[in-house]
């Protein structure tokens, strides 16, 4: 399967254009439309956030007292 990946930018009135494709004309395509996924950079900057996020989180509940409620409560299925 041969397959082309470009960008482009959908207009205020919703339609999407196009141009230079390399396959023949009347070639049958599939399409498929996604948005643009973030950069590199912008997606560890988000990363980091998330993490300490989620560090902040578990530092809170860090003590014995607290890892034993929730494994009590796991076994208890609640």
């Amino acid at each position: 399967m041969q397959a082309y990946e470009t960008f482009a930018t959908v207009q205020p009135d919703g339609q999407l254009a196009l141009a230079g494709l390399p396959f023949p004309p009347g070639t049958a395509v599939d399409v498929m439309i996604t948005p643009k996924r973030a950069s590199a950079a912008d997606f560890a900057l988000r990363w980091r956030e998330v993490t300490q996020q989620l560090r902040g989180a578990a530092a809170a509940q860090r003590d014995d007292a607290g890892i034993q409620a929730e494994i009590d409560s796991h076994r208890a299925g609640r």
